[in-house]
């Protein structure tokens, strides 16, 4: 970018990524170091040891069952334990990694507890969260993870999910009903837009009479300083099916406001 007047609004300093052995925490992490190097923000990595596989593993009827023809061995505290070291050591070498490559502020932590909660106490000290959709390889592509859903509904701060890492000149959309929290989601996905000036923002809006108003507000708050600004409408059918129409529009980065309707929406939310 040509000059500081081009640049991102200094809206995110801290950016807190989740880290664990899964492929989404990869993409997530790839995902934050974009956006630090986009707002200059400092990059804050943490490994969670889930308290709670500890303490079942210390159950003496705990047993691991591998996808492999293998039989069922018996859990071992000791062995959870070891791996989960191996693992917060090879989040951190990845996370030093990525970091040291973009050259961004950084530091990287491990805490031992329920993961949601270590995650939702860090939260409080960032102005962003990143985490994979779902800890295990394995899961359904479409589910969210059991933290990525506890972080979303409780983290006092924006928060990203991931399962693959945009690219850099991915598109933003967002969804802008004129509320309150509707405002600051906007805000968040118009710095997100200016991070290239190739990225288009599309703000979709509710259907009925003052979509023509919410239109205007937009045009006139973001027009002048995003070049690929489109605004408009959901028609009914579309106001439905809101994440068919989010695929529709390309690949990208998705701002929905926490409190509006659309996550209220157990269709959306799946």
């Amino acid at each position: 970018m040509s000059n500081v007047s081009d640049a991102p609004e200094r809206t995110i300093r801290r950016i807190l990524v989740a880290l664990d052995a899964s492929p989404h925490s990869e993409a997530a992490l790839e995902t934050a170091v974009q956006l630090a190097t986009a707002f200059g923000a400092e990059l804050r990595g943490l490994f969670v040891e889930d308290a709670d596989l500890l303490r079942t593993a210390a159950l003496p009827i705990a047993r691991e069952v591998h996808s492999f023809a293998l039989p069922p061995q018996a859990m071992s505290e000791r062995r959870v334990g070891r791996q989960l070291e191996q693992q917060a050591a090879a989040a951190r070498e990845a996370f030093e990694r990525a970091a040291r490559r973009a050259e961004v502020a950084h530091s990287f932590s491990v805490a031992r507890g329920r993961v949601s909660d270590k995650l939702l106490e860090a939260a409080a000290e960032v102005d962003l969260v990143a985490l994979g959709k779902a800890s295990a390889a394995r899961c359904s592509r479409r589910k969210l993870g059991r933290t990525a859903r506890t972080v979303l509904r409780r983290a006092p701060v924006p928060v990203i999910v991931v399962r693959e890492a945009p690219g850099a000149h991915a598109p933003v959309i967002a969804y802008y009903d004129g509320s309150d929290a509707a405002d600051r989601a906007l805000e968040l996905a118009a710095a997100l837009a200016r991070r290239e000036p190739t990225c288009s923002l599309t703000v979709l809006l509710p259907t009925g009479d003052g979509a023509e108003r919410l239109r205007n507000a937009v045009v006139s708050r973001y027009g002048g300083t995003i070049a690929l600004l489109h605004v408009r409408p959901l028609s009914r059918i579309e106001a439905s099916h809101l994440a068919t129409v989010v695929h529709a529009e390309r690949r990208g980065l998705v701002v929905l406001p926490a409190a509006s309707l659309p996550l209220r929406d157990a269709n959306v939310q799946r």
